[in-house]
This record gives structure tokens, C-alpha cells and sequence, in this order.
């Protein structure tokens, strides 16, 4: 823990720790300082809290923005599912649907389930799946700057690729 983390953990008298955005990452600090009995203040620029992340409903149909899915890597992820009294909210995907679709132009388009399937869905341009073959023999970035998951996609891959396999 840095010096600046533990000054804001221990300097909680008449203080409040400033939140900006009320995405997944915001509202989970938000709920783990209020925890710890740290007064908190977040700051969200929409009309609604969650981010990208938004369930709707219509008739039998559940549609999902942002992450929809979750993989319990970490034994953290599923303590907080349980502390903040999510675990019996959890939609598990049903085992006899074989099939996942996101939306392409304007309609459900099936999602490949194989890396041979990859190659012939439609999901996917032949641009993009020339680009994921390509992919393994572009070279390295050699320069040190940090750079983030959709730059990354977009320089060894495409647009094509961050918007129908990585966003989702």
C-alpha cells in the first residue's frame, strides 16, 4: 500500500473520500471504504449509476449493456458478491442454451463457440478474422508508455474485433 492509500484509509475524521464515477469500479470502492466506516462522496456525471453496465427487461427478452458476464477468478469477487447481498440476484447462463448472440446490424447474430466457427461466422468481416490470424507476428511496441485494453486491441487487431469480442 503506497503512503497516499494510507492516508486517505486513516484520515477519516471529518473527511470524506471523493468517488469519481459510479461505474463497477466506483460503487465497489464506494462499498468497501463505507465498510471500513469511511465517509465517502461519489461523483457521477449520468442520470443513473452502473456505467456501461445496464440490464432492460422487455417482455421474455433480457438484453445486457457493458460486462455481462462474470468469471469468479478470485476468491475477492465472490466475497463481494456475497457482502453486498448479490449471490441470490446471479443469473447463471442455462446449460442447455448452447447458443450466445450479440447484436450486429440490427439483429442477433450467432457467436462462434469454436476458433474454427470463428472463422465461418458471420459475426465477424474477413478483415477481422485476417487480422486475428496476423496478429501473432506483429512486433512488440517497444516503447514503455501504459496503454489501455481497447488501444491494445486496435493496434494489433481492429475496431471490427474491440466492438464484437472484447467490449462484449
Amino acid at each position: 500500500m503506497d503512503n497516499h492509500s494510507t492516508q486517505a484509509g486513516t484520515a477519516t475524521a471529518g473527511r470524506s473520500v471523493a468517488i469519481v464515477g459510479a461505474g463497477i469500479t466506483g460503487l465497489t470502492a464506494a462499498f468497501r471504504l463505507h465498510q471500513a466506516g469511511i465517509p465517502i462522496t461519489i461523483y457521477e456525471a449520468s442520470h443513473r449509476v452502473g456505467g456501461v453496465i445496464q440490464s432492460l427487461r422487455q417482455g421474455s427478452y433480457l438484453a445486457e449493456f457493458g460486462p455481462n458476464s462474470l468469471l469468479e477468478t478470485s476468491t475477492r469477487i465472490t466475497d463481494l458478491l456475497r457482502d453486498a447481498g448479490l449471490e441470490p440476484r446471479l443469473l447463471h447462463s442455462d446449460p442447455a442454451a448452447e447458443n450466445r448472440y450479440l447484436v450486429r446490424w440490427r439483429r442477433p447474430v450467432r457467436m462462434p463457440t469454436s476458433p474454427p466457427g470463428f472463422f465461418t461466422c458471420e459475426l465477424f468481416s474477413w478483415r477481422a478474422k485476417l487480422a486475428l490470424l496476423r496478429e501473432p507476428f506483429l512486433p512488440r511496441r517497444t516503447d514503455p508508455a501504459e496503454e489501455s485494453v481497447a488501444d491494445f486491441v486496435l493496434r494489433r487487431l481492429n475496431r471490427e474485433f474491440l466492438d464484437y469480442a472484447i467490449n462484449p
